[in-house]
C-alpha cells in the first residue's frame, strides 16, 4: 500500500489493479474507503479502479481488423468486462509525498484483449482534492480500438442529491443484445438536483457537460472530468452508488475513434470537497 498526503487530505492506493483504497479529507472518507486485503480478495471492494482498454461489458468474440479474437471472461462471474487494467499487478514508476504514477503494460496471451498496449495512472493529491488521470498507448504496428473509464465508488447517505448535465440516456448491453438510447425514467442527468434511484440503475449519461455535485447533509463533493459520457451504477440492495467517467458508451468499443500506433488517449477525474 502507498500513503499520499497534502495538508488534511490523505489517499491509499495498492499497486493491485492500480486500485484507490481510500480517499480522506480532514480524516472523513469522501469516497467508500477499503483496505488491501478486501481488494486483492475482491477488487470489486475498491474504492476506484481503472478499466482500460475498455470500459463495460463486450461480446466475446471479437473481430479487429478482420480477424476474429475468442476472448475469455475477465470475471467469470461477470463476463467480458472492464478490460485487464484493473486485474493486473501494476508497476511504479514515480512516487512523491503527493502523488504517484503507475504503469501496466499488457502483452496479449490467448483469450486476452489481443493487441498490445500500455497504461499508466497518476494520482496525485491538493489539499480537499484528489486527481486520478488514466492513460493508453497503442502499441499495435495500426490502429486499434481503445477505451478508458475510471469506476469510483460512493458511500450512499439519506438525503443526497447528484446534479449534472447530459444530452442523453444510454441503456447498455447487458440484459438486451445491443444497448440503446432511450427517454430517461427520471430527471437524474438534467441539470437539476435529483436523489438516487430507488430501483437498480446501471445506465450511461450520453455527453457529459460541466461538473457532477454531489449533495449530502454533511457538505458537497465535486466530480470534474474531461471524460466523454458518465456511468451510473447504483444498485438498489447495495449501500453505494459509482459515478464513473468513461471515454465510450458501454457496449460501442468497436464505434468509437481508434487510436492511431504509439498514440495516447486519456481521462482525467478530479474528486473534491466544495
Amino acid at each position: 500500500m502507498i500513503t499520499l498526503t497534502a495538508h488534511d487530505t490523505l489517499a491509499e492506493v495498492s499497486i493491485f489493479g492500480g486500485t484507490l483504497l481510500r480517499f480522506n479529507v480532514k480524516d472523513a472518507p469522501v469516497m467508500r474507503p477499503t483496505t488491501e486485503a478486501r481488494v486483492r480478495h475482491d477488487v470489486l471492494q475498491a474504492a476506484c479502479y481503472p478499466c482500460t482498454p475498455y470500459f463495460g461489458r463486450i461480446t466475446p468474440s471479437i473481430v479487429i481488423d478482420d480477424t476474429r479474437h475468442d476472448l475469455r471472461a475477465t470475471r467469470n462471474d461477470i463476463g467480458v468486462i472492464h478490460g485487464h487494467g484493473w486485474l493486473a499487478e501494476w508497476e511504479i514508476l514515480t512516487q512523491s509525498e503527493a502523488a504517484l504514477e503507475l504503469g501496466f503494460t499488457h502483452a496479449p496471451a490467448k483469450g486476452d484483449w489481443p493487441l498490445p498496449f500500455d497504461a499508466r495512472q497518476r494520482f496525485e493529491l491538493s489539499p480537499g482534492a484528489l486527481t486520478i488521470s488514466l492513460a493508453m498507448t497503442n502499441r499495435w504496428d495500426r490502429p486499434a480500438p481503445a477505451g478508458l473509464a475510471l469506476h469510483p465508488f460512493f458511500s450512499k447517505v439519506p438525503g443526497t442529491t447528484i446534479t449534472f448535465t447530459a444530452a442523453g440516456f444510454w441503456t447498455p448491453p447487458i440484459h438486451v443484445p445491443v444497448g440503446f438510447v432511450s427517454a430517461r425514467p427520471d430527471t437524474l442527468g438534467t441539470g437539476h438536483a435529483a436523489a438516487l434511484p430507488d430501483d437498480d440503475r446501471d445506465h450511461s449519461y450520453i455527453d457529459l457537460t460541466g461538473d457532477v455535485l454531489i449533495d449530502t447533509p454533511s457538505g458537497r463533493t465535486m466530480l470534474t472530468t474531461n471524460a466523454e459520457h458518465l456511468h451510473v451504477f447504483a444498485p438498489a440492495d447495495e449501500d453505494f452508488y459509482c459515478l464513473e467517467p468513461t471515454s465510450h458508451l458501454p457496449g460501442k468499443l468497436m464505434e468509437t475513434p481508434l487510436l492511431a500506433p504509439g498514440a495516447t488517449r486519456k481521462i482525467t477525474m478530479t474528486i473534491s470537497q466544495a
